[in-house]
């Protein structure tokens, strides 16, 4: 089986989603093929807080067992010098690299190229001939690292001389691939129809061309009366808006399909020309030249020849709702985003991870964690340890469902030579997406999981949940490991000077040191929760009716109630006769009606086990704890300022 890596900044775009897809369908049927995507946005970058995490999915492509490589340029050039690229990259020329749509100049790599000279010519041609237009601007893409802003630019160039236009250079608009970039130097430089110097503008992308028509619509230009836009691409935006946009479409998804497979026939030692794995762009005329009448709701076109093309006859907003805004994927979002909620263990995890793969329509995670985390900041170059080993590993077609609990069952592999060991599974061939697990400036490891590549464009939101899920089950079992060797601690060294006599739960003093010490741990695992100042109803009355002994009793029984109430990992304080202190990470305030019919029926059965003359009743207030308010002595003042409203209301009542 070949191991074949596909590297790209993101996914959250159409272009980035649609090339990936391209390239997954070339592979999708074949039994000998693993492909493994992985988005790597940039190193050492500012930008998204933690997002110079993605970059150590690099260094874990660059494994032994891996034949070949496909590099999708363009996605980068919005954000990083292509030099700087390039330069990056250089290691890969180990293997055959195969890049899409932009050559990257570096030895051992070919190019799947798009040719868009001609399309450029029919464009400006059609624009003259049949509209009658002659001055004509071009937005650009120059704000960009982008060679093909500067090729593009060339084109139109070029296409203008063929037709024996002139070139005027004022009529260059500068601008980034964006529609706001556009819409904002329109806005600024244009005030009315008479301002514009030009009747139609050819723009470098459809989200440009988006931008100018939001624009000259603001300001009272109407498209294609007033003016002519166009743009290029022909995503799926340009054939959902209101009129529908003249542009030029580069087969975004053949252009991926050429990658891979002249990738493939180089593999398997093919002769190959780049020109054979070329693909041509073609113009598509639609209502922004008004040559597709308004009224007509469908993305339709006319094509260079000038044929109709009646695509998928149904409305434009029937055809949106195939996308991930009408989709059920908003319905599993939901659904993972709540299952993600249920669980603060790995071990109680591993019951729910089935339910979740099948909502992301995964059907194969292996998760693997380094034997130690390593702490990358901003400015350091990751190290990709040598030592790693499988936690979770989850097959459906192979049945597997094994999940190795952290400290049994370890068995370290190598992840430089390959990223599942040998002996862990089946090697499946399909298509793979690889994510870096990370907390903050923790890198913990990593996850890679087969899924089905026409939910591309949704793959990154469901594995950044799944990777949150499980970095939070791991954080919550060290911190709760942590609490509980420092309890075990306290019980050698001072706990009698730290232990209520009558209760056994920790007394003021030990309340204070340990859930103070709580509190912190919480917190640097990510996890906030709340903190309780309760007073038992009527310990006065009881001591007065039935005597201390029975009050004593009474006392006793309501700390066993709080300790069956509250979780082994909360702690519980008794801080004077008959006030008690909770610290509780990970309880939400909207749980708490719940809690507290838990609390009242666990109340009733052990008052009644204890043999009390009475039921037992106990009032609290409490108070949210995070980054901002942690300081245990102002909680529980604030929890007491609750207490006593919640004290009112029942001698109200």
């Amino acid at each position: 089986m070949k191991n074949i890596g596909v590297i790209i900044y993101d996914l959250a775009t159409e272009y980035n989603y649609t090339v990936v897809n391209g390239i997954a369908s070339y592979f999708e049927n074949r039994t000998d093929i693993r492909l493994v995507i992985t988005t790597v946005k940039i190193p050492h970058s500012s930008e998204g807080f933690f997002d110079y995490q993605f970059w150590s999915s690099i260094e874990l492509l660059k494994t032994e067992e891996m034949d070949g490589y496909i590099i999708v340029p363009n996605s980068f050039t919005n954000y990083w010098d292509f030099n700087n690229l390039t330069e990056s990259l250089k290691e890969f020329t180990k293997k055959p690299v195969v890049s899409v749509s932009v050559p990257l100049k570096l030895p051992n790599s070919k190019t799947a190229l798009v040719s868009f000279e001609n399309s450029y010519n029919f464009l400006i041609s059609h624009l003259l001939n049949k509209h009658n237009i002659t001055k004509i601007a071009f937005f650009s893409a120059e704000n960009t690292y982008s060679p093909e802003a500067a090729q593009r630019l060339e084109a139109f160039k070029k296409a203008l001389k063929n037709n024996n236009l002139d070139f005027n250079p004022d009529f260059i608009l500068p601008g980034d691939f964006t529609s706001d970039t556009a819409s904002k130097y329109i806005l600024n430089h244009y005030k009315s129809k008479e301002d514009i110097p030009f009747d139609a503008i050819v723009c470098a992308n459809d989200y440009t061309a988006i931008g100018c028509m939001a624009a000259f619509e603001q300001i009272g230009v109407k498209c294609p009366k007033d003016i002519i836009i166009a743009g290029f691409d022909d995503s799926p935006m340009a054939s959902k808006i209101h009129p529908t946009i003249t542009t030029i479409n580069q087969f975004i998804p053949n252009n991926g399909y050429q990658a891979a497979k002249l990738l493939d026939d180089i593999l398997n030692d093919c002769f190959v020309s780049e020109n054979d794995y070329c693909t041509e762009a073609f113009p598509v005329y639609r209502q922004s030249c008004g040559c597709v009448d308004s009224s007509i709701q469908t993305n339709a076109y006319i094509d260079k020849d000038g044929i109709f093309h009646g695509i998928n006859d149904r409305p434009i907003s029937e055809e949106y709702n195939i996308n991930l805004a009408s989709s059920d994927n908003i319905n599993n979002i939901c659904q993972l985003l709540n299952l993600a909620d249920a669980y603060t263990s790995l071990d109680s995890l591993k019951y729910s991870i089935n339910p979740m793969l099948r909502l992301t329509h995964i059907n194969s995670l292996s998760v693997c964690l380094y034997k130690n985390p390593v702490e990358l900041n901003m400015d350091d170059d990751f190290v990709l340890p040598e030592q790693a080993y499988v936690t979770s590993l989850i097959s459906k077609s192979q049945e597997l469902n094994i999940h190795l609990t952290d400290g049994l069952n370890k068995t370290y592999f190598n992840p430089k030579k390959y990223l599942i060991p040998d002996d862990a599974k089946k090697k499946e061939c399909g298509i793979f997406y690889l994510m870096p697990l990370f907390m903050r400036n923790k890198n913990f490891g990593y996850m890679i999981f087969k899924y089905d590549f026409t939910l591309t464009y949704v793959v990154p939101l469901y594995s950044k949940i799944l990777t949150h899920t499980i970095l939070q089950c791991y954080a919550n079992e060290q911190a709760e490991k942590v609490t509980s060797r420092l309890i075990q601690k306290t019980e050698n060294l001072d706990f009698q000077s730290k232990t209520d006599e009558l209760t056994s739960l920790f007394n003021r003093r030990g309340f204070l040191q340990f859930g103070a010490s709580l509190i912190d741990l919480s917190l640097a695992a990510e996890k906030e929760g709340l903190v309780f100042f309760c007073d038992m109803d009527g310990l006065k009355k009881i001591n007065d009716t039935y005597g201390h002994k029975i009050g004593d009793l009474a006392i006793k029984t309501q700390a066993v109630i709080l300790q069956k109430a509250f979780r082994e990992s909360d702690l519980i304080g008794r801080l004077s006769g008959d006030e008690f202190g909770i610290v509780a990470p990970g309880l939400k305030i909207e749980n708490l009606k719940k809690f507290r019919e838990r609390l009242n029926k666990i109340s009733e059965e052990e008052s009644k086990k204890a043999e009390l003359p009475i039921i037992l009743s106990i009032s609290a207030g409490y108070e949210k704890f995070d980054s901002d308010h942690n300081n245990l002595q102002d909680l529980l003042i604030a929890a007491d300022k609750r207490l006593y409203e919640e004290k009112l209301i029942k001698h109200g009542k």
